[in-house]
């Protein structure tokens, strides 16, 4: 597994570094928090005593002979965390790496284009690996950039209910949580999981390869566990094989209904297409804008 990393965080640092490049072509910071007023239209109500002049809609009083008023919401930035499971068990092929750090690269794009959003991240295995509380500008972005190109894990194995928890102690409210990881958790975290979704706005990023659950009846296998190290032989017999399928889909199904119990929009990428990976996440806000204005 040493190798297929070193292999790939080669190719990760070229990847990286071009973006780096990238946020150095534009000197300075980002822009204001506000532009302009900083507020959005959203609706005309009738003129009150007291109310501004400027606010006053003169089209709407040249059709309907009444004054009105334009309100207004005002626009704050987004806090955003990204909070990244850096286990064996994420780190274990070339593909399922490459499909996080395109993940990374387009919310990362996403934040810089807009200006507008603190970014903070959380790395965890089975304990905390690192954590940049959320702030803005581009020196902060490529200090986590350069972190996430260079550094090795400590730990192997991942407790993801720990990790939620750190979460909740450290970041304020209505935040927006990127949480990144397989989800391969023997420990129970729906407790953590229900704290979330009510005092952030937690989205589940689940990680799947294929060839984790790839199997093939009448092959005898050796394989280790690349968190806990523990080597063991198998022989696939066809209900062996058939076993193994039905619990990949018996841990999706569970997952699944996880979020949906709690009411979390969750983004589902596959190792085995990362060029679809910007077709996903774009799939996803479209269909949660839907949802959340049908209520």
């Amino acid at each position: 597994m040493r190798e297929i990393q070193s292999r790939y965080l080669k190719r990760r640092r070229l990847k990286f570094t071009a973006l780096l490049r990238v946020l150095n072509l534009f000197p300075g910071e980002f822009p204001s928090i506000y532009k302009g007023e900083g507020e959005d239209f959203v609706d005309l109500r009738p003129y009150q005593s007291g109310d501004n002049a400027k606010r006053i809609h003169w089209p709407q009083y040249a059709k309907a002979r009444e004054l009105f008023v334009i309100e207004r919401v005002v626009q704050k930035n987004l806090t955003i965390i990204v909070a990244l499971d850096l286990s064996n068990s994420m780190s274990w092929s070339e593909e399922k790496l490459a499909v996080v750090d395109t993940f990374l690269e387009i919310l990362i794009g996403s934040l810089v284009l807009t200006g507008n959003n603190s970014f903070g991240f959380v790395g965890f295995s089975s304990g905390i690996e690192g954590y940049f509380p959320p702030r803005l500008g581009r020196i902060h972005f490529r200090r986590i950039l350069r972190w996430h190109m260079e550094y090795q894990p400590k730990n192997s194995m991942t407790n993801i209910p720990a990790a939620m928890r750190f979460i909740s102690r450290a970041t304020k409210p209505k935040s927006v949580i990127f949480f990144i990881s397989d989800f391969f958790e023997k420990r129970e975290f729906e407790k953590e999981i229900k704290i979330a979704s009510q005092k952030f706005d937690f989205i589940p990023v689940v990680i799947k390869d294929p060839k984790e659950f790839a199997v093939f009846s009448g092959t005898r296998i050796a394989y280790k566990d690349v968190e806990t190290g523990k080597k063991a032989t198998l022989w696939l017999t066809a209900k062996k094989a058939k076993e193994i399928t039905i619990e990949e889909e018996a841990w999706m199904a569970k997952l699944k209904d996880l979020f949906k119990r709690h009411r979390l929009y969750s983004i589902f990428l596959d190792s085995a297409a990362e060029k679809d990976v910007a077709i996903a996440v774009h799939d996803f806000f479209k269909k949660r804008i839907v949802a959340r204005k049908k209520g």
